[in-house]
């Protein structure tokens, strides 16, 4: 049986997990009575945790469906609409790149993958304007990747990571460093990342993700090719533990999915990727969203191994252990989601490469410590400078 103790947080983070249940009907008298039940709402507090959460898009929808009764005030509630109509036009432009990137990788004869994103708003929402989408995710094969750059500079996108044309050498120590490259469309900032791989890590990278591809039609219109029924649970669950779960929106994709499933659906999900990288991950995604969505999950917490467990306490202090701050702009909160990568996999390789690339890579602090240091001491030394501020 899942865990049933109250999700941790603020009346306010409360508040919008029931807006947000995917398990509860858009106009479902449940949520409005699991929003009364939490007494005076701070309604301003909610529309900041939907934005930190990038949620605000759905929890205006379910609002609009509970009409008055919800009891938001009128300057908020219009905020709300404000917002969530801003979201639907950028996802219509999002969309509208997307067919124009499309066109130019098929004339390139460029194989390419949709991830994440628009994918995701077409099979979990059914339609534009209810998922946030910051940018445009793409897969390609390594050997593609100089001809998927060819094709968006074409289009007028300009590579801002890494920027410019560095010299072949430091393209090399990117590419085997990083997992993928980002671009810019100067003229109305749409981003586009070009991913190589789907993780920094490579142990976590499955070579055959491309040939088990399937095939989506997005929001009944365009065909893509996106991640397959199992590579895609696998992907987002190791994404968002990556990050700790510090987004809401990372876990209702995984909680539309469980639903999706079912009890047994999920279960063999499992099964299946069982000492697999992902495995840790999954279960912690699927126990997270039996704790805040109060839903059955398939293994209980007592059977649940202490590392999914630590993963899990690790992820409710980023969803709001510090309410409406974002996680990066909290003490330690960078350190949370690192201590999370260690939890997630123990294949020794695994660790050793996260272990690299958290004393080397810079990319992710904000303090520079100059170049008289070797480059193993740079993010320590960044991270302990950062710290004692």
């Amino acid at each position: 049986m899942a865990d049933r103790r109250p999700p941790r947080g603020s009346e306010a983070f409360r508040a919008l997990l029931a807006l947000t249940d995917p398990w509860i009907a858009d106009a479902d008298p449940v949520r409005l009575r699991r929003i009364e039940a939490l007494g005076d709402v701070d309604w301003a507090e909610v529309l900041a945790h939907a934005r930190r959460h990038r949620v605000v898009p759905l929890a205006a929808h379910r609002l609009e469906a509970l009409g008055p009764a919800a009891g938001v005030p009128a300057p908020v509630a219009a905020e709300f609409r404000r917002e969530a109509k801003a979201a639907l036009f950028h996802e219509m432009a999002m969309f509208g790149e997307l067919c124009r990137i499309k066109a130019a990788l098929d004339g390139e004869t460029v194989p390419f993958l949709v991830i994440k994103g628009m994918v995701l708003s077409s099979e979990g929402h059914g339609r534009m304007g209810l998922r946030v989408n910051h940018d445009i995710d793409l897969v390609v094969s390594p050997g593609d990747l100089d001809r998927g750059h060819g094709a968006l500079t074409a289009l007028g996108y300009r590579r801002v990571e890494p920027e410019g044309d560095p010299p072949s050498d430091e393209l090399a120590r990117w590419v085997k460093r990083s997992k993928d490259w980002v671009y810019i469309l100067p003229s109305n900032g749409t981003v586009v990342e070009l991913h190589h791989r789907l993780f920094d890590n490579r142990t976590l990278c499955d070579p055959g993700i491309m040939r088990r591809a399937r095939a989506v039609r997005l929001f009944g219109q365009v065909e893509v090719m996106t991640l397959g029924e199992e590579d895609e649970p696998a992907y987002l669950a190791l994404h968002g533990a990556l990050h700790a779960w510090s987004r809401l929106k990372w876990l209702l994709d995984m909680a539309i999915i469980a639903r999706k499933l079912g009890p047994e659906g999920t279960s063999a999900l499992l099964s299946r990727q069982r000492k697999q990288p992902a495995e840790r991950a999954l279960r912690q995604a699927f126990l997270l969203c039996s704790e805040l969505f109060e839903t059955e999950h398939p293994v209980g917490r007592k059977a649940a191994p202490l590392s999914v467990r630590l993963l899990v306490a690790a992820a409710r202090r980023a969803l709001n252990g510090e309410g409406a701050t974002e996680l990066e702009a909290t003490r330690f909160g960078t350190s949370i989601k690192n201590a999370s990568h260690y939890l997630l996999w123990c294949k020794p390789a695994y660790l050793a490469a996260e272990l690299a690339f958290d004393l080397t890579d810079m990319s992710r602090d904000q303090d520079a410590t100059g170049g008289k240091v070797p480059i193993w001491f740079n993010r320590p030394l960044a991270w302990l400078v950062r710290h004692r501020r």
